[in-house]
């Protein structure tokens, strides 16, 4: 008796624990919410490199195996990552994958004047949304691994509280620069601006792949000159030609602003990096306006 119930203890003790979910992530934003939510549990994979571009993303064979082997993937939506559609499919994700941009618990923001985009896709950088991602995927994962349920609704609590007291911080730190006016290289702070209380006076580019045309560039150069002297602000993985043209003979002080986190490296600690790295632009900026006033 003693040695069937030995043997019967045994033999449960050596059923391997059910497999953590293969997860992959489409941006680094999300890649680092994800992350964050499996902390000591697995490892999420990261689909697209911070340094590349969403808007003109070509997946590669190594892409596609990738997906093939995933049992979900957390991406922002069709607004975001359309070129994404036909490969979700391809892989076998249509059942298994997670377009955030879809969840009411996200304050999705219409585009400003974009090329047929109804949503603006840049939906990281207003950190409540931040917040909710993470319990978006931690309520999926919980789904497809119950005996981790617990530890990844408390990841991913750990990571909303993370994120209210980077907003705070950044409200500290922004609120003083409120009505300073500012020209992006394009339009895609609008999530941050309704975060932090701040008001551009235009974009050069409507998006970073389709040129601004003649009319539209004297308009803004006609909104920089009312407005005195501003600060302009280029990406580091773009041409700052057309910043250089709009602002010539006009006042400004210079600097980048990366909504991608281009030089960051990918992981839990990610968004939280690429938000003070906006702090730091905007502040540091800002500053030199001042300096220059003075």
């Amino acid at each position: 008796m003693r040695f069937a119930v030995l043997s019967f203890i045994l033999l449960i003790s050596a059923r391997p624990a059910a497999a953590v979910p293969a997860v992959v992530a489409s941006i680094a934003p999300v890649h680092s919410a994800a992350a964050a939510v499996m902390d000591g549990i697995g490892v999420p994979e990261l689909l697209l490199n911070p340094a590349v571009s969403v808007h003109d993303y070509h997946l590669k064979p190594s892409d596609m195996r990738r997906l093939s082997r995933a049992d979900v993937l957390f991406w922002g939506g069709a607004p975001l990552e359309s070129f994404l559609e036909k490969p979700i499919e391809a892989a076998g994700l249509t059942d298994k994958n997670v377009a955030l941009m879809s969840d009411s618990r996200l304050t999705i923001l219409p585009a400003r004047g974009g090329r047929g985009a109804t949503a603006d896709g840049h939906f990281w950088l207003m950190p409540e949304n931040m917040a909710q991602t993470a319990r978006i995927i931690a309520e999926k994962l919980a789904s497809l691994d119950p005996e981790n349920a617990a530890a990844y609704k408390k990841n991913a609590e750990d990571f909303a509280r993370q994120t209210a007291e980077l907003e705070k911080a950044g409200r500290q730190r922004l609120a003083p620069l409120a009505g300073t006016p500012y020209v992006t290289f394009h339009d895609a702070y609008q999530y941050f601006e309704k975060s932090f209380g701040l008001t551009p006076v235009g974009s050069v580019y409507v998006d970073s792949h389709h040129a601004s045309g003649i009319g539209r560039m004297a308009e803004l150069r006609e909104k920089m000159r009312r407005a005195g002297r501003l600060c302009l602000f280029s990406e580091p993985q773009f041409s700052d030609k057309g910043e250089k043209t709009v602002a010539q003979d006009l006042p400004v002080a210079t600097a980048t602003l990366d909504p991608v986190g281009a030089e960051l490296t990918a992981g839990k600690g990610f968004y939280g990096d690429l938000m003070n790295a906006l702090f730091d632009s905007f502040a540091g900026c800002f500053s030199k306006l001042r300096e220059q006033e003075e």
